[in-house]
């Protein structure tokens, strides 16, 4: 009897350590966040920010009390963390105070083993403020929404803030450092005194800008949708066609230079955006929008359109859309020639294309 009793207590003790181990998570992050002036700070909402992994979900957040004192209870995941002030109003953001501005941040780790951890958070300096006033300059009307991005002058070409939002909200960007300064909304030109390289400024923490920005609007375009065939046999350098504006003249030149790699099957297309009286080797406005997905230039492959245009991802079409003019252009597959080739295969010998653009906006 007294072994049957010590197996069924060991079964018990088992089973609970074993309801242990699988309860999920409960973790808890507190401590006090001290200011710029070496004081508590009141009312700062915090954020908890897990380092090394990618989360799918909301990121834990709190508020400080009149203390300054804070706490995270029941974070959903164990490991390392680091706590940053995420509050725009006070002048705290991720982008402008937080993990981007910290080169080594304090963090803790919690665990099952210790699941609650103390760690003081020494807020950063403000961030500067930028208000933004955004008109239409033909008309003087506001523009509801604009688009910013904001680097380090130092590194042009990576932007550590860019985004859309509503024209009324504040920019936070970095104090005491150098930053350019892009703004632009859909339908319009980009800002006459940020294009190119940016607009210069430098903001002392916790001081605040407002900057008068009148944007022009894009040229609408009158919507274009014509055809074109290629063929092997007498490929030509390139098709090209106007694409008038809704004023009456020509806005841009759209074309295709095509290139037929016989050996391979293959006719790749280059989609170009010229202005009016520019050279073919001059810049294509379609240039800066290359990226990996392979948009610019694209293929068309004997081989996948065998089984028809519909059937091949490669077959269908493209369609690019370059925001900063306000346009969007698709070139699309009505018919291709295919012929079987000695060993197996085919060759591609003509294809019909149909080429649509139209306004973005």
């Amino acid at each position: 009897m007294k072994a049957r009793l010590a197996f069924v207590g060991f079964l018990v003790l088992a089973a609970a350590r074993g309801a242990q181990e699988q309860q999920p998570p409960n973790g808890m992050i507190y401590g006090i966040a001290i200011g710029q002036d070496a004081q508590p700070a009141k009312g700062i909402r915090l954020t908890a920010i897990p380092l090394g992994v990618s989360i799918g979900a909301m990121l834990p957040h709190t508020r400080t009390d009149d203390k300054g004192k804070y706490r995270f209870e029941n974070i959903p995941w164990w490991g390392r963390y680091s706590v940053y002030a995420d509050d725009e109003e006070a002048g705290y953001s991720s982008f402008s105070t937080g993990s981007a501005g910290h080169t080594d941040p304090p963090e803790v780790e919690i665990a099952p083993e210790h699941p609650k951890a103390e760690l003081t958070v020494y807020l950063p300096p403000r961030a500067g403020f930028i208000q933004i006033h955004l008109t239409n300059r033909g008309t003087g009307a506001g523009i509801p929404y604009m688009r910013v991005a904001v680097m380090l002058t130092e590194n042009p070409d990576e932007p550590m803030l860019e985004g859309s939002s509503e024209s009324t909200e504040v920019v936070l960007v970095p104090p005491d450092k150098d930053i350019l300064l892009h703004v632009t909304s859909g339908g319009f030109r980009e800002w006459q005194e940020s294009v190119g390289r940016g607009k210069p400024i430098r903001l002392a923490s916790g001081a605040r800008l407002t900057l008068d920005v009148p944007l022009d609007p894009l040229p609408r375009v009158v919507p274009l949708k014509t055809t074109t065939t290629f063929s092997a046999r007498s490929p030509r350098k390139h098709w090209s066609v106007a694409v008038k504006s809704t004023a009456g003249p020509a806005a841009y030149i759209l074309s295709l230079e095509p290139d037929f790699d016989v050996g391979h099957h293959v006719l790749t297309l280059e989609l170009a955006l010229r202005r009016p009286g520019d050279k073919v080797d001059a810049l294509n406005l379609l240039a800066s929008i290359r990226n990996w997905h392979g948009l610019q230039p694209f293929d068309f492959n004997a081989m996948d359109l065998a089984e028809g245009p519909d059937k091949s991802a490669s077959g269908k079409g493209r369609t690019i859309v370059v925001k900063n003019l306000g346009l969007v252009a698709h070139v699309a597959i009505l018919k291709a020639a295919i012929s079987p080739i000695a060993g197996g295969g085919y060759q591609l010998d003509a294809i019909g294309l149909k080429i649509e653009v139209d306004n973005l906006y």
